[in-house]
């Protein structure tokens, strides 16, 4: 049994090549941002009352970490009708069971709920280069491999990942307003 206060730790990890030809992975824990305990929690929604950057940051952490823990197929078509027959064994891995210590925690209606909402607040964004972006950086890419993706540097991915967080916490803050007013 773990501790209450335990923290889940996340790897994140990519290829990286070496200067003598092989291939190497780099292996980063991601540290979530942690809201202070004074921070004002609305208790119908688990939204905070006033968003700002880390909240936002969080939540799209959290949603890109339920995406990943998703039981979605490797090849991302749904799965084609077959046999109640065993799985036929692709790699030396699988062959053993030497994966089964990788099981995925299930995935709450809550957390699908909150993928859904920042879902829509990344759709709102009007380049596609900022969420890209934002959720590079959220799935713990470091700013020049997110920049390789778009096209940019990385100091314009800095720039632009907090812009466009800044921009969804100004929204919501908007929304919020708008929605206690009436």
């Amino acid at each position: 049994m773990t501790a209450p206060s335990a923290r889940v730790k996340t790897w994140v990890s990519w290829p990286v090549a070496s200067r003598r030809g092989g291939h190497l992975r780099r292996r980063v824990e991601v540290r979530g941002w942690e809201a202070p305990p004074e921070d004002p929690i609305d208790e119908a929604t688990g939204e905070p009352l006033v968003w700002e950057a880390g909240h936002v940051r969080a939540w799209i952490r959290e949603a890109m970490e339920t995406l990943r823990r998703l039981p979605l197929p490797k090849d991302g078509l749904p799965r084609r009708p077959s046999s109640h027959m065993p799985d036929v064994v692709r790699e030396l891995v699988e062959a053993y069971g030497y994966d089964r210590g990788r099981a995925r925690a299930p995935v709450s209606r809550r957390e699908i709920g909150r993928l859904d909402q920042v879902l829509d607040w990344l759709m709102v964004l009007s380049d596609r280069r900022d969420a890209v972006v934002v959720t590079g950086l959220a799935l713990g890419l470091n700013l020049r491999a997110a920049g390789r993706l778009v096209g940019r540097s990385h100091e314009w991915c800095r720039q632009r990942e907090r812009a466009a967080v800044a921009a969804i916490a100004r929204r919501l803050n908007q929304e919020r307003q708008r929605r206690t007013a009436s």
